[in-house]
């Protein structure tokens, strides 16, 4: 019975209803990614995402795992794509620009800290990075 209902969104990640799967999948990637398993992290992310792709906060977390493990391309795009989902909030834009600057491309940073300054004025990370 349990499984027929299995597609409710019943659970929530960081405010939002969740299918019990997909949240099952964020829990197992948040632990993988909490010992620092960026590789396990990474998959079961993309395999919540795959259920669900509008959860931007996992896009976040993925471009995070994605970061850690040098594939910033794919980090590139998650954090993107997280981007687009949410294009009136700076915190996606915000990790951007700092991959960008891990990468020494001070311009594309500085643009990226620039368009979350625009969304977020008050952030105080995104003045920091600005300041810098």
């Amino acid at each position: 019975m349990a499984a027929m209902f299995s597609f409710l969104k019943t659970k929530k990640s960081a405010g939002i209803r969740i299918t019990p799967a997909v949240h099952r999948l964020i829990a197992l990637a948040n632990a993988a990614r909490d010992l620092g398993n960026w590789d396990e992290a990474a998959d079961l992310f993309q395999q919540a995402l795959t259920l669900d792709p509008t959860l931007v906060h996992i896009w976040i977390q993925l471009g995070h795992a994605e970061k850690e493990r040098r594939r910033y391309g794919e980090a590139e795009a998650a954090y993107v794509r997280a981007a687009l989902l949410a294009p009136d909030q700076a915190e996606a834009v915000l990790h951007l620009g700092h991959m960008q600057k891990r990468l020494g491309n001070v311009p594309a940073a500085a643009r990226a800290f620039l368009r979350a300054a625009r969304l977020n004025p008050t952030g105080p990370r995104v003045l920091e990075e600005l300041q810098q």
